[in-house]
């Protein structure tokens, strides 16, 4: 799959042959959430070759897509199709390089991704961002995922645990 954004932002299925750029930008994805350290995070070659899967999910609806900006690797997303039921698009996780950011790129692929789609019959987008993701949570809403549709919080409320907003986008 590829998908053309504006300002030369290209986003491609990713392949095994990314898996050191990938990596890179995995060890800067792990630094920058150390904040919730119950929570991990699936690396780039499990992405590739397992996928990151729901409860009895299928790897066929799976895909991790590599962000190129000017043919340089920037960051990674990826998406489950049909979770929690067929019309629903999963972003289960999207990150972009710090150096990278606050330049419209992140809500231009949101909205990219959100054509694309729209235009095969999917009615929403869902997400789940840490409840210590301030920024995340901020920028998502910015995106247009203003539904909240659940709360999970691993016992109580603390430094060591992990919770997490679920928020969709409709179509």
């Amino acid at each position: 799959m590829n998908i053309i954004t504006k300002d030369n932002i290209v986003l491609k299925t990713s392949d095994i042959s990314e898996l050191n750029d990938l990596n890179n930008i995995y060890g800067e994805v792990c630094e920058y959430f150390s904040f919730d350290k119950n929570h991990q995070i699936t690396s780039p070659k499990d992405c590739i070759t397992k996928g990151d899967l729901p409860p009895n999910g299928s790897k066929d609806n799976f895909e991790m897509l590599s962000i190129y900006d000017n043919n340089e690797l920037i960051g990674f997303i990826t998406l489950y199709k049909g979770f929690p039921s067929d019309e629903i698009l999963y972003i289960c996780f999207m990150y972009i390089a710090s150096k990278n950011r606050c330049n419209g790129n992140g809500y231009s692929i949101v909205n990219s991704i959100s054509s694309y789609f729209k235009d095969r019959n999917f009615k929403s987008i869902r997400i789940s961002v840490s409840l210590k993701n301030w920024y995340g949570i901020r920028f998502w809403n910015k995106c247009g995922f203003s539904l909240l549709t659940m709360v999970d919080i691993e016992g109580s409320f603390s430094d060591d645990n992990y919770g997490c907003l679920e928020l969709e986008k409709t179509l």
